[in-house]
């Protein structure tokens, strides 16, 4: 006869989750959006280890999970905390881990935005980058042996669920198995490259960005998951779920840092999207994913020139002006459409209303959905490194006979190039209240990072007259914080794309 606990509510019962036992209302309704009637909180779990018979070598895994599980249940239970951590078992339960997949993605997918069909085929696109994430619940991946996927999965649930919890016990212990088990499973084959790899370790980013001062552990995870897709080729990212992470995880790896990268090669920008057209964040990267190069190379050329060495000065700026051209052009065929790329309306939200910034008194850019935010945002974002790089050529040369290019070139005016990075610095940030609203769930917050960086770079960089500014967006970056995303301010502030 099984005893009905009374430390999980009527509601997770019937929904067959594990419930963390938390008063007035479990994280488990909280989180889902449901109702908590509430349950009594002055019990304790006995532990108890039941007699493990003989299981064939196909459950030889399972059964490790079951014995892992209840050792750190025992741990758990010796804190004698009636509102401690959720028991691992809960976790690792393959039952679950298939509640937690859809719990990821209710937390990550914003409201409205899921996958939606393409004009001239049966295939199913997302409309976001993010929306990988739905994929997690339908994989037969969660309901087998292998451990690899479920555990990534098991490990941002925990740290999801933990957001709500004073307790990160579990969210660590979670975090470290799943590490460990990838690590494992390269080590078995090395030469055995599976999608499913790649998706743990996708997840296990995710993760890194609701931990604090993870930005080393987060760039290790985008390097690991760009490896593994250049292993696969550009013709396997063109179909299937190979095709749904690439576009993905596409945005974190085209400008990651100042190296070249693979996705700057032509095959690269075409083969993915031989069968479908990409969307509007895509084709927008399909414009820049060359900068990274054009960074590295500008870097080479300004050292050498600082040692005296002769160099080609005119090459690097022009070919960002080619650049900034073709994302000029690739907004106006935008703006021509017959509906409005974005609007002017409201001001800042209660939440940062507080601070002294003038932007307090502009009205905000509001959209007409979250892939034209995005779009806007990163397109501003872009402008402002190229943009930067001309001001750096331009700053180099300032007082000398040798000049880059002409100085009465529209964008080599020094002074013209620091209002244009103001002005788009401003537009990222009266941007935020959009992305940041309740309805775009934690895929609007997690999208703002890349474009508040390149625009906390811009403020700070201006000096002492956009103080501010720099108040209006440190107050943006709090509240990224209360939404669970931990690293924002290290990411932010901290600038991981260094020279």
């Amino acid at each position: 006869m099984k005893v009905k606990q009374k430390s999980v509510c009527q509601n997770c019962r019937n929904r067959k989750l594990g419930c963390d036992g938390k008063h007035p209302e479990c994280s488990q309704c909280v989180l889902s959006g449901h109702k908590c009637d509430g349950y009594r909180t002055d019990w304790k779990f006995i532990s108890h280890t039941p007699m493990i018979s003989s299981t064939p070598e196909q459950h030889n895994q399972a059964a490790l999970v079951r014995k892992e599980s209840q050792e750190t249940l025992l741990r758990a239970d010796q804190q004698d905390s009636p509102t401690g951590p959720i028991p691992l078992q809960v976790y690792l339960n393959p039952l679950k881990v298939c509640n937690l997949a859809e719990l990821i993605t209710k937390s990550y997918v914003p409201q409205g935005e899921g996958i939606i069909q393409t004009c001239n085929s049966d295939y199913i696109q997302p409309r976001i980058c993010g929306s990988w994430v739905e994929v997690l619940s339908s994989l037969p991946c969660l309901n087998t042996t292998s451990l690899v996927l479920p555990r990534a999965v098991a490990a941002l649930g925990a740290s999801l669920l933990s957001q709500s919890s004073e307790s990160n016990m579990t969210r660590s212990q979670t975090y470290d198995m799943a590490i460990h088990t990838l690590r494992q499973s390269f080590g078995l084959n090395p030469r055995s490259l599976s999608t499913e790899q790649i998706l743990a370790i996708m997840c296990l980013t995710l993760v890194e960005l609701m931990i604090p001062d993870s930005v080393t552990a987060l760039a290790s995870h985008t390097q690991a998951v760009g490896m593994l897709l250049h292993a696969h080729g550009p013709h396997m990212c063109s179909l299937g779920l190979l095709h749904k992470i690439f576009v993905g995880f596409r945005p974190l790896l085209a400008i990651r840092s100042r190296q070249p990268t693979f996705l700057a090669s032509q095959s690269w920008i075409d083969t993915p999207f031989s069968h479908f057209r990409p969307s509007l964040m895509q084709s927008l990267l399909n414009e820049v994913v060359i900068l990274p190069a054009l960074l590295h190379q500008s870097d080479s050329v300004l050292g050498s020139l600082a040692q005296g060495h002769s160099s080609d000065i005119n090459k690097i700026p022009r070919s960002f002006i080619n650049v900034l051209i073709r994302l000029d052009e690739w907004e106006a065929v935008l703006q021509k459409g017959d509906q409005p790329c974005y609007w002017r309306c409201g001001y800042v939200s209660p939440a940062v209303e507080s601070t002294t910034s003038d932007d307090t008194h502009l009205p905000l850019f509001w959209y007409p959905n979250i892939t034209m935010a995005n779009s806007f945002t990163h397109l501003w974002a872009f402008r402002i490194i190229c943009l930067s790089e001309l001001r750096r050529y331009i700053a180099h040369f300032l007082g000398r006979d040798q000049q880059p290019i002409s100085t009465g070139h529209p964008f080599m005016n020094y002074d013209n190039i620091q209002a244009q990075m103001i002005t788009f610095a401003k537009s990222i940030s009266l941007s935020m209240v959009y992305l940041l609203q309740e309805e775009m769930r934690l895929f609007g917050p997690a999208s703002t990072i890349f474009p508040l960086q390149m625009a906390y770079k811009i403020y700070k960089s201006h000096g002492s007259g956009q103080q501010a500014e720099i108040a209006y967006l440190e107050g943006i970056v709090d509240e990224l914080h209360q939404k669970g995303l931990k690293s924002a301010r290290a990411l932010v502030f901290d600038d991981y794309m260094k020279r």
